[in-house]
């Protein structure tokens, strides 16, 4: 091994790979509850800042956690797959490592102060993306498999008091039951996508196209234009019904608890309605 090879290999290891060096920030505020505020709606971890009504629902989190010495827990939404284009699909690489760094240095702060528990929260929704996207049902199994042990092992290496842990949508419902309620749901999705102005629309199913596996678990290579236009638009339709039936089948039962707090910031606001 080589002078370059040599500390290209302690930078990796000693470094990226280290989930003992996060950034320990001090925090700032005249009392602590004010504190926990300051920090969470620092506007370095956040592309934008926060709406009034997601600081409003936030706050009232954060004054309830506290009264009750309730542990916090700080949900991270996410797809909970590894895009197809991705050349480690289907399972993790440094893109969630850096991301469960990225979200200890945030929290790290709180949960130094904080003495009745801390724990970030990945919560996956790929409970549907086979449906919506024809990603195979294998790959999301597999990339769910490994980040779990990704997880396990963070959390026997790191000193710090605070917890990682990652849920499924999956674990709260029937997936048959999710379905058949958004195939239900779809007319008054389409209704309200509608109404949307002609550039909004185009956005959003181009959003839409960028998920979609042509050669996934359908080999769909070979649809017309027609079709594929179809499939893209189908696609957008189904992951906005998702968004409000999964609310409605678990928004009381995880969303809505009292000790969680979601670290989503404006993109996606369900959690605040």
């Amino acid at each position: 091994m080589n002078s370059l090879e040599e500390r290209i290999y302690k930078y990796v290891n000693n470094e990226l790979l280290n989930f003992n060096n996060i950034k320990e920030d001090s925090l700032n505020g005249n009392n602590f509850r004010q504190q926990i505020l300051n920090r969470l709606f620092l506007k370095r971890y956040a592309k934008k800042a926060q709406y009034e009504a997601a600081k409003e629902y936030t706050t009232q989190k954060v004054d309830n956690i506290l009264k009750l010495n309730l542990p916090f827990i700080y949900c991270f939404c996410f797809g909970g797959y590894k895009h197809f284009w991705s050349p480690t699909y289907p399972e993790p690489d440094w893109a969630e490592i850096f991301t469960m760094k990225y979200l200890m240095e945030y929290i790290l702060p709180i949960a130094n102060e904080y003495k009745h528990g801390t724990t970030i929260e990945f919560e996956s929704e790929e409970v549907a993306l086979s449906y919506m996207n024809n990603v195979p049902q294998e790959g999301l199994d597999k990339y769910n498999q490994v980040f779990k042990k990704l997880i396990t092992y963070i959390n026997k290496e790191i000193k710090y008091p605070l917890n990682l842990n990652l849920v499924l949508a999956r674990d709260f419902y029937n997936k048959d039951e999710l379905l058949t309620k958004m195939n239900n749901y779809i007319g008054e999705v389409e209704s309200r996508f509608e109404k949307l102005d002609e550039e909004e629309k185009r956005i959003r199913l181009k959003r839409a196209e960028t998920n979609i596996m042509w050669d996934g678990a359908k080999d769909l290579t070979n649809i017309s234009e027609e079709e594929k236009n179809r499939y893209i638009y189908n696609s957008r339709i189904a992951n906005e019904a998702f968004l409000d039936i999964d609310y409605e089948l678990r928004g009381n039962s995880y969303f809505e608890k009292e000790n969680l707090i979601p670290l989503v910031r404006n993109i996606w606001i369900r959690c605040w309605r």
